[in-house]
Order: C-alpha cells, then sequence, then structure tokens
C-alpha cells in the first residue's frame, strides 16, 4: 500500500523544477521528496564522538519522544538529512540497495521495507513528504 503524499512546500526544495511522473512500474512514494521535520532535531557521530557510528538520535522538540536509528534505519535517515533540500524516494531506495547489496532480500521486499520506514517517520513527525508535480 502506498501513501499519498501530502504537498508541503519545503525552502531549497527545488519545487520549480519538474518532477518526472511516476511510471506504471513504479510506486509513487518514489517520485515524493522526504525531508527532516521542522520540529525535529537530530544528533549523529559526527556531532558527538561518544556515539557509535552508524546512529543518530532523533528527538520531536521540545517535548521527544527520543529515537535512535541505528545500522541500516541510521544510512536511510541519513539519505534524506544529509541533502538539505530533502531526498526523493528513489535515492533512499538506492541507499538501501547498496546496503543490502550482500542480503538475501528482492528488490520488491527491500522496496515495501524502504516505503513503511519513511512511512513511519512521516506519521510521527520526523520527516516531512512532498508529493511529485
Amino acid at each position: 500500500m502506498t501513501a499519498d503524499c501530502t504537498r508541503v512546500d519545503l525552502p531549497g526544495s527545488g519545487s520549480d523544477r519538474p518532477t518526472p511522473s511516476p511510471s506504471p512500474a513504479e510506486p509513487r512514494w518514489v517520485h515524493c521528496r522526504y525531508a527532516v521535520g521542522p520540529d525535529t532535531a537530530y544528533v549523529t557521530a559526527e556531532e558527538d564522538e561518544q556515539a557509535a557510528t552508524d546512529t543518530a538520535y532523533l528527538a520531536l522538540l521540545p517535548r521527544g519522544p527520543i529515537v535512535v536509528l541505528e545500522g541500516s534505519a541510521f544510512l536511510l535517515f541519513w539519505a534524506v538529512a544529509a541533502e538539505p533540500a530533502g531526498a526523493l524516494g528513489a535515492q533512499v531506495l538506492e541507499v538501501a540497495r547498496e546496503a543490502a547489496a550482500e542480503a538475501s532480500v528482492s528488490v520488491e521486499e527491500l522496496a515495501v521495507q524502504v516505503e513503511g520506514f519513511l512511512t513511519d517517520l512521516v506519521a510521527r513527525g520526523f520527516l516531512v513528504e512532498s508529493g511529485p508535480s
């Protein structure tokens, strides 16, 4: 099941650039742009030398909750957070494909898992999404 994308104008998101229309073989979410939510704060190992590598601590300000993302969850979140304008779902999926290159997960199953991860972070307020134009 794919989530409908809600249009959110993100500063510097490049919304003036045309976004390709989803092809019938691709789910709509791969063309959605994901960005860190406005109330989300995060710390990574780059900012906290005591933190484990490939770990991010996320919090919704001002009250939380605090969430720890490690391993592949960190990589998927970082694919979004590292881009000032956010990242397309397809970019996050590509990071997942690279990380899972040696895992015995089908491309279809990997896409389902990535979609579920992004949908969960959006639902919890850690990420925002904007749909293709």
